[in-house]
């Protein structure tokens, strides 16, 4: 005889879907941008292999760990302090607005100098003997626009314009770049064109993204203004916790190039691109629900941020477990696809993607640090574990290349995330899995 229990999870989980449609619709929203991203990928994976693809990789993701280091905490600070205005039925005031696009734009701009002053050095560090015109200026200009498109995907998060936020930080670059590779007549000669063309859908994106975030500003009396001293403030210790989350991955990718080489990291690159659909499509998720725990922390409401937080949790868990799954035992077909050349990369997709599992399912435990005012020790708890992992990675590579650093990645994920729910349950009294509340006497 089957259990109640067990019989009433259909209709739990119709009813915990209808009740968080809007997240999902972001979702969704994200969920086709990491397909296109995916499209991408495999169209230059089908153009010129697994080297070249790992040379892509290689510069696209030190845009996006170098825009981590120029802006990164700055957009969970825009988040939880551009959030007020929500809990106050007013919008943020255009020149709090302009004012971080502006921040953003000069940093970033500060970090694209750096590079081409010392292009010489840190462009063959990165992509070894491969080729690639204009190298250093077009990483400063990726730069820039990674940084600007973290920053207006905040601000229309912290809005509550999930969907918005999604399609401009995920859906419509590589959307354009793969519309800017059609229109060529002969198709993309080389990896610049490639490049190119995502610079260009990168100030098509930025453009339509200013006009978003200007146009749910206001310029009248009544906009909540937020000094910028308080988003720095606010900044600080979650840059520190923004390149800990990115330098890790960046750093890994790395690790395999220098001890295996381009081709090795081609492969390991599109394992690690299927793996993390899991985690970068829970961010989605789990953002919607950070603004809201954010108010709910504001508000001194602990028991709705723990519902919150189970809420994100069973959701999350409800989505991305069966996915995991099929990932897992379907590991080598879905590389083939990409080329008979990746499917040595199995093993390694399947060790990546157990730790993906966990962080997309349980991961809301470290957005609630966060936005409860516990920014620091998150640091703390991402500061020891990248270090864990930039000692182990280099000797992981040279050992047993992808699979090696994908060993150290899960290790390291589940580590992470042990210590993020024990925090929570430490700090804020609630199990920031099950929701359950600790009640004192």
């Amino acid at each position: 005889m089957i259990s109640p229990l067990l019989t009433g999870l259909p209709m739990r989980a119709i009813d915990l879907l209808n009740r968080n449609r809007s997240a999902l619709a972001a979702l969704v929203v994200r969920g086709v941008g990491v397909m296109a991203g995916f499209a991408l990928t495999f169209l230059i994976a089908r153009w010129f292999g697994p080297a070249a693809n790992g040379v892509y990789a290689l510069v696209t993701q030190s845009a996006m760990f170098l825009s981590v280091v120029a802006v990164g905490g700055l957009d969970l600070a825009v988040v939880r302090e551009f959030s007020r205005s929500v809990a106050l039925g007013v919008r943020p005031a255009t020149q709090s607005v302009v004012g971080v696009l502006v921040q953003t734009s000069l940093i970033a701009l500060l970090l694209g100098s750096l590079i081409l002053v010392f292009e010489p050095v840190v462009i063959p560090w990165l992509i070894g003997d491969a080729y690639i015109s204009w190298a250093g200026a077009i990483l400063a200009v990726l730069i820039l626009q990674r940084a600007l498109t973290r920053i207006i995907a905040a601000i229309l998060r912290s809005q509550l314009r999930h969907i918005s936020s999604q399609a401009i930080e995920l859906l419509l670059l590589p959307v354009l770049t793969i519309l800017v590779l059609a229109i060529q007549t002969a198709g993309p000669q080389s990896l610049n064109a490639i490049l190119q063309a995502a610079v260009l859908a990168g100030a098509v994106v930025i453009s339509i993204g200013v006009v978003m975030t200007l146009r749910d500003s206001t310029s009248g009396p009544k906009g909540l203004e937020i000094p910028p001293s308080n988003l720095f403030m606010t900044a600080l210790p979650m840059w520190g916790i923004a390149i800990t989350q990115n330098l890790s991955d960046w750093y890994g990718l790395v690790s395999v190039n220098q001890w295996a080489g381009a081709a090795e990291t081609g492969i390991f690159r599109v394992s690690w691109q299927i793996a993390t659909v899991l985690p970068i499509i829970a961010l989605s998720l789990q953002s919607t629900f950070a603004a809201q725990i954010a108010a709910a922390a504001h508000g001194g409401q602990r028991t709705e941020m723990a519902r919150l937080s189970r809420t994100a949790t069973n959701l999350s868990a409800l989505i991305f477990a069966p996915v995991a799954a099929l990932v897992f035992v379907f590991a080598e077909p879905m590389l083939e696809i990409f080329g008979p050349e990746f499917a040595s990369g199995a093993v390694t997709l399947r060790i990546l993607i157990v730790g993906q599992a966990v962080i997309a399912s349980l991961g809301i435990a470290g957005q609630v640090l966060v936005m409860a005012g516990h920014a620091r020790l998150n640091l703390i708890i991402g500061l020891s574990t990248t270090f864990m992992t930039l000692l182990a990675a280099p000797f992981a590579a040279s050992a047993a290349g992808g699979m090696g650093v994908a060993l150290v990645f899960t290790g390291v994920y589940i580590l992470k995330i042990a210590l993020f729910f024990f925090a929570v349950r430490k700090l804020e009294g609630f199990n920031a899995f099950t929701g359950r509340v600790r009640h004192t006497s």
